[in-house]
């Protein structure tokens, strides 16, 4: 039998991909180029959710390819700690701001 600890853990990291995801998701309406460190850190500032890990974004980036919502560039930019390079994606849903 789980504990009620566990379940609220597992229920806490639910509550985090959805909203990640979803962070995720709005990024890509907005940018037509983003890494997946600039979605991290919009979500940190807007959201006192958090992850149990940070190689958790990778479960969320590996949802928004697979429902086509990005695609994978060939550039690569240093945006994380210690100058980590970070992939580069291209939007797939962005919505331009039409010229007036």
């Amino acid at each position: 039998m789980r504990s009620k600890t566990k379940i609220r853990e597992e229920q806490s990291n639910e509550v985090w991909k959805a909203a990640a995801y979803e962070a995720f998701v709005a990024m890509a309406y907005e940018r037509e180029v983003f890494t997946t460190g600039h979605v991290r850190r919009q979500f940190q500032e807007d959201s006192k959710l958090r992850p149990r890990d940070n190689r958790a974004w990778g479960g969320i980036t590996r949802r928004a390819i697979k429902e086509k919502i990005v695609k994978r560039t060939k550039i690569w930019q240093a945006t994380g700690s210690h100058c980590r390079p970070d992939a580069v994606w291209r939007s797939m849903i962005v919505q331009r701001k039409s010229a007036k």
